[in-house]
């Protein structure tokens, strides 16, 4: 676990943070904001809390900040495997492509790759630097 502060620390979500990484998700997805709230980001990937649960235990796939002032998860960061990824078609389409691209001179493929995000940060925790946290995670 990295202490980030006193207050906010980054680390792998276990089962009982999953109810709470799911209503972060939730609160800032595209579906739930008016067009205007979307302005400040917004996240499109819907996941089931079994799917959350399955991505954490899995693939260790969810990274939280959590503000242990008040216990609650402010910031998340998803990652897996395309093949973990595969049921969205939106991750299957970008496995699909991976071998068009070129990455140090060498391409891309599913073996030697990961899909990360989305990465999501409450509003009133935005500007303080989680985000990059939880990607150095």
């Amino acid at each position: 676990m990295a202490m980030v502060n006193e207050n906010i620390v980054i680390r792998l979500a276990q089962d009982a943070d999953i109810p709470e990484v799911k209503q972060l998700l939730e609160r800032y997805h595209a579906k739930n904001l008016a067009g205007e709230q979307r302005a400040n980001g917004f996240v499109t990937t819907d996941m089931t809390q079994q799917q959350l649960s399955e991505l954490s235990s899995a693939e260790s796939g969810v990274v939280i900040a959590v503000d242990r002032s008040c216990d609650k998860v402010i910031g998340l960061l998803l990652g897996g495997s395309w093949e973990f990824l595969s049921p969205w078609p939106m991750f299957k389409y970008m496995a699909s492509i991976l071998n068009e691209y070129r990455y140090q001179g060498k391409k891309l493929d599913a073996a030697s790759s990961y899909q990360y995000g989305p990465i999501c940060v409450a509003e009133e925790y935005r500007g303080q630097g989680v985000g990059e946290l939880l990607l150095a995670y």
